[in-house]
């Protein structure tokens, strides 16, 4: 998880201060530092119409779509997105070309939005480099990582690394000066997930919610919103997005009001239509600290929940007269616990528990978001089930019925509970050994093996 990081860089801080104080030189940790805090984002030069998060998605000639969810867990998280992609590649779909090409929409966290993102951008050229140019690199390089004099400083002023750093990193190695609007144009779409720290609430690098800020979605730099979804707190300052009040032009989308006006809506729609009216109207609401998206979700799930609940019908998102399978695999890299401190009454440290309470709480969320968009894609497949059914959707050979939609989460637990644990040890870093990343790769290819994907025969007729 995320906090591993944080549990990293605090360690490191209070072996320096013991350092310091031995030293006597204390006074070195009033240290002046300047934090770059300027907003990443520019403001809508014109009004744009209201858009949907995703616009309609195609189906292939077999009908099936895929979806791809990426957790966070920085390197460990990309090599093993990297990995499921990869399998997905090297295996056929039932019309002979690979899984990969059946892939519509992807979503990612911190570590697994580099993989999503650079996907987006490069599409197979992948395959050719992204190893070297990320998963074997080292993303630490320019990254404060060790106890130096003033580190404290600016971690109590906002964070230990600000946006000179680690985004101009992504933006130097691997996305160059490709923007947000190039991931919103993609194909596949992608959605890079990150937290309004705030609002509490996630914060999605989507059309409709720069629509909202009233931003222009190719003024941020996809190396922006990526560090933004890995931005830890103390580890990272946050990433300041400008809500652009006076450039509003376009009403919020008809969900919002919804929403809110609806006292049986869920909590979590609830919430963002809540804030999104705050950027809107409230005066106080004016820049936005983004940090990392695993805080509000691990699984990058809230941004596809967020669309399924706020659709005019299902046909907004995919065609319903093709479609048979729609498949999302939540490609999770979270860790089992590993650490020795339970096997005994004594001997966990303040850290160890603080650690281990931030994670209980993530992981639980993470299950909460599951759970929720399982649950809305089954209320998605009874939709587009009625609205077959009831429009006479012609489907020869089939029922109006015949569509099958699964979510399946693929972690280091379906690999046995040896080779998990094992897996679960290696760190959440942006730099890893080379026979780590390794593992983790092959991991990812592994897993794609063990999913059914051939679909069972039906013997139903329309």
């Amino acid at each position: 998880m995320f906090v591993q990081r944080l549990s990293f860089t605090v360690r490191s801080i209070l072996t320096g201060c013991r350092r310091f104080a031995v030293a006597g030189v204390l006074t070195a940790l009033a240290g002046c530092t300047t934090t770059d805090w300027s907003p990443v984002n520019a403001p809508l030069a014109a009004p744009s119409e209201s858009r949907p998060v995703f616009n309609a998605i195609s189906v292939a000639s077999d009908n099936i779509v895929l979806g791809l969810s990426f957790s966070g867990g920085g390197t460990r998280a990309a090599a093993f997105a990297y990995g499921v992609m990869d399998g997905l590649r090297q295996r056929a779909a039932v019309d002979g070309r690979s899984l990969l090409d059946h892939v519509k929409f992807l979503s990612g966290v911190s570590g697994g939005s580099v993989t999503a993102a650079y996907y987006g951008l490069f599409r197979d050229r992948m395959f050719a480099d992204f190893e070297q140019r990320f998963l074997y690199a080292n993303a630490e390089a320019d990254l404060r990582t060790t106890f130096a004099p003033g580190i404290i400083s600016a971690a109590l002023t906002g964070g230990i690394n600000d946006q000179t750093r680690l985004p101009r990193w992504f933006e130097r190695e691997l996305f160059g000066r490709a923007s947000v609007l190039d991931l919103i144009n993609a194909s596949p779409r992608v959605v890079i997930n990150a937290t309004d720290v705030y609002n509490r609430v996630p914060f999605a690098f989507t059309g409709q919610t720069f629509d909202a800020i009233c931003s222009d979605p190719a003024s941020v730099l996809v190396a922006d919103a990526v560090a933004a979804s890995a931005a830890v707190p103390i580890a990272f300052v946050p990433i300041v997005m400008q809500v652009y009040k006076d450039h509003c032009r376009s009403p919020l989308p008809a969900w919002v009001r919804t929403a809110l006006d609806d006292g049986n809506a869920g909590a979590k729609i609830r919430a963002s239509a809540a804030a999104w009216e705050r950027y809107r109207n409230d005066p106080d609401v004016n820049f936005l600290k983004l940090a990392d998206g695993g805080i509000a979700d691990n699984f990058g799930l809230s941004s596809l929940s967020l669309l399924l609940e706020s659709m005019n019908g299902p046909s907004e998102l995919i065609d319903l007269a093709k479609i048979r399978r729609l498949i999302v695999l939540v490609v999770d890299a979270g860790q089992q616990q590993t650490g020795a401190w339970t096997r005994t009454a004594g001997g966990s440290s303040g850290i160890d528990l603080a650690v281990a309470a931030i994670d209980t709480g993530i992981e639980s969320s993470s299950r909460t978001n599951f759970d929720l968009f399982d649950r809305l894609a089954r209320q998605w497949k009874r939709e587009a089930i009625a609205v077959r059914c009831q429009t006479q959707v012609p489907l020869p050979g089939r029922s109006c019925a015949d569509i099958e939609v699964t979510v399946r989460r693929l972690s280091f637990d379906d690999l046995g509970p040896l080779r998990a644990r094992e897996l679960s040890k290696v760190s959440t870093r942006f730099v890893l050994p080379p026979d780590e990343v390794a593992a983790i790769i092959k991991a990812g290819r592994d897993v794609v093996r063990l999913v059914p994907w051939e679909q069972p025969r039906r013997a139903v007729r329309q």
